[in-house]
């Protein structure tokens, strides 16, 4: 029996934004993410709105969500990843991570980053939405 040819037909989606290595956890879900959302928001004095940092972002997905610190760092390092390109930001972070020799060290390093909204055009930041 003479075989045709192979056609392979793959998904863009993993090469667009990169693969997960497990499932997201059940807690990862719309509901609790509005939850973590009006946390955010309601911590906007605080710094946690709009531009939510490491440090916040760890005590939602791991006090909260109750998602392992390096799935938490994931998540938080893939949401700014889909922002929009900054490849120098994003080699200084590897960089500095890098670099770190403890778990201290490689915490103060997290904690300096932050997630923020892509800028509109023009530069002007974007606004977050009253009553949504």
């Amino acid at each position: 029996m003479a075989a045709g040819p192979v056609r392979l037909w793959a998904r863009t989606e993993p090469f667009l934004a990169g693969a997960l290595p497990a499932p997201p956890p059940t807690r990862l879900a719309p509901h609790y993410l509005r939850k973590a959302a009006a946390y955010a928001r309601a911590r906007a004095d605080q710094g946690c709105f709009p531009r939510l940092r490491w440090p916040r972002w760890r005590h939602i997905a791991c006090g909260k969500l109750q998602l392992g610190r390096d799935l938490a760092w994931l998540y938080f390092e893939l949401f700014h990843s889909l922002l929009g390109p900054d490849p120098p930001r994003r080699l200084r972070w590897a960089e500095a991570e890098a670099s770190c020799a403890t778990a201290e060290e490689l915490e103060r390093e997290r904690s300096k980053a932050r997630a923020q909204r892509r800028p509109k055009a023009g530069g002007a930041q974007a606004r977050p939405k009253r009553g949504s």
